[in-house]
């Protein structure tokens, strides 16, 4: 396990974990881009509401990705069910 002292936000965290420094940087720069689009869009916000936020709209992306993946493949494992049904039906 690797620690890393990673920057999110001018705040510096120490982060233990097995993953690659440059992916968790990866993850920090999404969740920091994220926090940043809803404080632009409601300044109002406190910190706490802010990454609550910034996280929620990170997880509903993450599921609509799931979700159209679910759909593709579902959609591919029809079509190979039809063809093998095809193909059995003219023997």
């Amino acid at each position: 396990m690797n620690i890393y002292r990673l920057q999110f936000l001018d705040q510096v965290y120490e982060i233990k974990s097995d993953k690659s420094e440059e992916y968790l940087k990866n993850l920090f720069n999404l969740l920091e881009v994220k926090v940043k689009e809803i404080k632009e869009k409601f300044p109002y916000l406190d910190f706490s509401e802010i990454i609550f936020f910034g996280s929620l709209n990170l997880i509903e992306e993450l599921l609509d990705t799931y979700e159209k993946k679910e759909k593709v493949l579902k959609e591919r494992l029809d079509l190979l069910i039809e063809k093998l049904a095809n193909n059995k039906g003219s023997r």
